[in-house]
């Protein structure tokens, strides 16, 4: 197809050129001669059509090396070469994570819900559940590392006191959306431990408050990638899960 239409642009740019050739003066000088009709150039003239040709040249390599740097000629047809660094749709979303708890064999319970952004409109979805809700903060150092942190939703954090338990050079405070989404796949108001299913790379330090660990809630809620839905998972299913995706936690006490 693009074929196509780099022939009709090739066509339609030349006979533009000629007819504004024409247009400018530029005729070709007939002679006749009896029943015979010759064609003639005059030097000028000839000097005109030799330009003409180069500038039809050069227009048709810049309108190919545009094309060009937006594909790669291969096996006969133009496919795109940009770069192809991983978007967040190309990262795990709501029901790739659940496919692959159950894969893992972790033990989940998802409740829908409208979305909410703050954990005071999350908590009147979960009233008639057991267990804790989570916060989650996505965080960054002055050096730009990256921190995941999880703790129960009612935990008193001062990002000062954190920052020294984790050793944050400079202090912690909240990273940019959009890495967010390039690291994590997931968008604000949907920050959660399940995020680090997405950190192949492991360029997001998970800190998380022990109470999350030590079996003192029988559950942990967490959004599944959206907070349209939070998920329920157990203290020892999520050690599991933590261990699936490569990550080791830093653990704090948070009072």
């Amino acid at each position: 197809m693009l074929f196509i239409v780099v022939e009709i642009l090739y066509f339609y740019i030349s006979d533009t050129i000629f007819k504004m050739t024409k247009t400018a003066g530029f005729f070709l000088i007939l002679s006749t001669t009896g029943n015979k009709t010759n064609i003639k150039t005059s030097p000028a003239n000839q000097r005109v059509r030799k330009d003409y040709r180069k500038s039809e040249w050069f227009l048709l390599m810049g309108l190919m090396k545009n094309l060009c740097l937006e594909g790669a000629w291969t096996s006969g047809t133009m496919q795109s070469h940009k770069a192809t660094r991983p978007m967040s749709s190309a990262k795990l979303g709501k029901d790739e994570l659940l496919s692959k708890l159950a894969e893992w064999n972790i033990q989940t319970e998802t409740l829908e819900h409208p979305q909410v952004f703050t954990v005071e409109q999350a908590l009147p979805h979960l009233e008639n559940t057991q267990g804790k809700f989570a916060k989650n903060l996505f965080l960054k150092d002055k050096k730009k590392r990256l921190y995941l942190f999880c703790a129960p939703h009612d935990a008193d954090v001062k990002l000062n006191d954190l920052a020294k338990m984790v050793g944050a050079a400079g202090g912690l405070r909240f990273a940019d959306s959009t890495v967010l989404e390039d690291k994590l796949g997931i968008q604000e108001g949907s920050v959660t431990v399940f995020g680090i299913i997405n950190d192949t790379d492991n360029e997001v330090r998970l800190v998380l408050d022990q109470r999350l660990l030590d079996e003192t809630y029988t559950k942990l809620w967490f959004h599944p990638m959206v907070n349209s839905a939070t998920t329920s998972i157990s203290p020892t299913d999520l050690k599991s899960f933590i261990d699936k995706t490569n990550h080791e936690p830093l653990i704090v006490n948070i009072s």
